[in-house]
């Protein structure tokens, strides 16, 4: 609910709250349900969905962007905070760990499949 949730921040890596960057344009993400987050600004949010909103459906799913340090191909970490973590000893409320994509160019990596995405060609 606007106003009432705390702000989400993330962190690439780390797990540092104090370098944690503020999530703009999601304010939740319910049990069950997926968020995207760009690494740029608004306007890349929405390069993002214009374009990918041609190929998969993006409805239900927010995009939002962060300015902060992007995921690297040779594995790595993601953590998300529910509130300013800034300045205090909080610990990430959710991490997600991606292995290596040298031999998975071009795909998705899924966290709770623990899986990467089938390539299609068309």
């Amino acid at each position: 609910m606007p106003g009432t949730d705390p702000d989400l921040f993330y962190d690439d890596e780390s797990e540092d709250p104090t370098t944690a960057d503020l999530i703009q344009g999601v304010s939740s993400i319910p049990a069950g349900g997926a968020a995207i987050v760009v690494i740029g600004d608004m306007m890349d949010a929405m390069t993002f969905v214009s374009v990918w909103g041609e190929v998969i459906d993006l409805s239900g799913v927010d995009v939002g962007y962060v300015d902060g340090a992007g995921l690297g191909g040779g594995g790595d970490v993601v953590s998300i905070w529910i509130g300013n973590p800034a300045g205090t000893a909080n610990t990430p409320d959710a991490t997600g760990e991606y292995p290596a994509t040298d031999a998975n160019d071009a795909q998705s990596f899924d966290i709770a499949l623990n899986t990467f995405s089938d390539v299609m060609v068309i």
